[in-house]
């Protein structure tokens, strides 16, 4: 999320002044003018033939000049409208900035007081509720002024690109004339001259398409319709300007292969140059700090490396593809698949809830390997992609209170809806490989956001599995879920999934008639509300003991693996 910085950066009396000095300074036009002028008196006067071809000679150099005092005064022309645009957005970002701080002290003044109201008697009880709601609501509040100034970096973004592109054609019309300004006949040709500026300016059909792609304002399936008709290899996009790659990792409808070199070139681009990436990504102070940026992109690169590693383990070494770098909300967030989401036949989307992070991926990774496993030994005929999508900021572990409430679910739902639909816009072109099932596995909180999601979708999913479920929207009902069929359990040793029922009305998605499968069976019992877990220790949010709902062994990996084959 933007703080307003980008808005308020340079001093726009300085851009005024030189688009006033373009504007005037036309000496070369004159020059040329006074030149060719004085020649044609004398040639009218009867001066000699070589006088005549002297005038002939001028003709081009006048063209010429022509031509750059017309970039000239479009140049200038563009300068004083970016500079009364930017003006007017650097004065919003302040008076924004000014209310952000009010508002921020505000919440922190009712955040201590909230900390410090627990108590066991009613009187605390009722206080620390109220307290609650009042930091929920200083939380909206902050939020929408968060977004006012998120809107404000990327009008200025879009200022700066706009003048930027303008100041580039006036550029390319220069390039041209210094290439090529003379004619067959040895005399410049001013239309060539301006044809060629055309041909040299830097917006070509391909900028315009990626500009578009990555404006946010196309469905997926204009998204996968533009692609297809770039006709871009590997090598072309890795080619791509950096603010390109950034954006295009990001873009649902988009084929796996194109997101993943563009993730993974931001991603290294953000770890060679951390301080541009930080700020090319919209992070700021408040989000997280420079040094604890570095530190996630630095364990996000780790565990991708993990996972490559890891695939060999299993059957047919599936391709790691990462499907996405981005901000959300202040939170590095990712998609990472065991398997290639442009060809295999069977596609799982496994969504990680309350305490998930970027630089804290290896667990849920190993849930989607073995998911993966389970799924290729029930049936290895077909082919499978399982997706890690941590596509959205979750809920904090406590006492951050978010998992109570659907804040960080319904801000999150989009993403997903989009990156599901996705799936569907770029599978369902004529030269895609047909897919067969598409499953969504949830876990936690990641329930909470799924089951929102899935509101949105606009075609269905095969299957919506939940498992230790923080519980769906309250008044959900199963009709609402753009899914063929809906799966859910809850272990009766998972002793964390029911907080995030506490205080609200949200439902189990058991209770409206969700098919419920076992947790409690198999080789392993689930004794705790991880998602996967090897020899993990017993801790305050383990409870029962170190087995997870993916951990080798249980009955609901085997469910679930069988789910994403289509034989629960």
């Amino acid at each position: 999320m933007g703080n307003g910085e980008i808005a308020r950066l340079g001093d726009m009396g300085s851009v005024f002044a030189v688009g006033r000095n373009l504007a005037r300074s036309d000496r070369m036009h004159e020059a040329t003018r006074y030149v060719a002028s004085g020649l044609h008196q004398l040639q009218s006067a009867g001066s000699a033939k070589t006088l005549t071809r002297l005038v002939a000679a001028c003709r081009p150099i006048e063209s010429a000049a022509q031509l750059v005092a017309a970039a000239q005064a479009a140049a200038a022309a563009a300068l004083e409208v970016y500079a009364r645009e930017v003006s007017e957005l650097q004065q919003e970002g302040r008076r924004l900035s000014d209310l952000s701080e009010a508002a921020r002290a505000r919440w922190n003044v009712m955040s201590r007081e909230f900390e410090e109201s627990y108590g066991s008697d009613q009187e605390s009880i009722d206080r620390t509720r109220r307290l609650g709601g009042l930091v929920e609501e200083a939380d909206d509040e902050l939020r929408g002024i968060e977004q006012a100034l998120f809107d404000v970096d990327e009008a200025r973004m879009r200022a700066d690109r706009r003048c930027a592109d303008a100041l580039n054609a006036q550029t390319g019309a220069l390039h041209a004339l210094k290439r090529d300004t003379v004619g067959s006949a040895g005399v410049a040709s001013p239309m060539q001259a301006v044809h060629l500026a055309v041909q040299a300016s830097p917006t070509t059909d391909r900028d315009l398409a990626i500009e578009a792609l990555t404006s946010a304002t196309l469905s997926v399936n204009q998204n996968a319709t533009v692609w297809e008709g770039l006709d871009l290899t590997p090598q072309e996009v890795r080619d791509l300007p950096m603010k390109d790659l950034f954006a295009l990792a990001n873009v649902d409808g988009l084929p796996a292969w194109a997101r993943d070199i563009a993730s993974r070139k931001a991603l290294d681009y953000a770890l060679s140059q951390p301080a541009t990436a930080y700020g090319l990504m919209g992070f700021t102070g408040e989000d997280m700090s420079q040094d604890e940026f570095v530190e996630q992109v630095t364990a996000l690169k780790a565990s991708l490396e993990k996972a490559e590693s890891n695939r060999f383990r299993l059957r047919g070494k599936p391709p790691v593809q990462m499907l996405g770098f981005d901000n959300h909300d202040g939170a590095l967030t990712t998609a990472i698949s065991f398997g290639d989401l442009d060809t295999a036949s069977n596609v799982g989307a496994n969504v990680p809830g309350m305490g998930a992070k970027a630089d804290d991926l290896d667990s849920a990774l190993r849930g989607a390997q073995e998911l993966f496993r389970v799924a290729n030994e029930e049936n290895s005929s077909t082919s499978y992609a399982v997706v890690t999508w941590l596509g959205y900021r979750t809920p904090g572990m406590p006492p951050d209170t978010g998992v109570l409430g659907m804040d960080r679910a319904n801000a999150g739902a989009p993403n997903l809806a989009r990156f599901l639909d996705g799936i569907h816009a770029l599978r369902s072109r004529e030269s895609s490989d047909e897919l067969d099932r598409l499953v969504v596995f949830a876990h936690s909180y990641g329930s909470t956001t799924a089951g929102q999601a899935l509101k949105l979708t606009t075609n269905d999913v095969d299957a919506f599995v939940t498992y230790g479920s923080a519980g769906l929207a309250p008044g959900t009902a199963l009709e609402e879920l753009h899914a063929a069929d809906v799966f859910s359990t809850k272990a009766r040793g998972d002793n964390v999934a029911g907080l995030g029922y506490s205080g609200n009305d949200r439902v189990d998605p058991r209770a409206i008639g969700a098919q419920e499968f076992d947790a409690d069976s198999g080789e392993k019992r689930v004794t705790a509300h991880d998602m996967f877990s090897e020899d993990a220790p017993w801790s305050v949010w383990n409870w029962g003991g170190d087995v997870g709902y993916l951990s080798i062994g249980t009955s609901t990996l085997e469910f679930m693996g069988r789910s994403l084959v289509g034989t629960p």
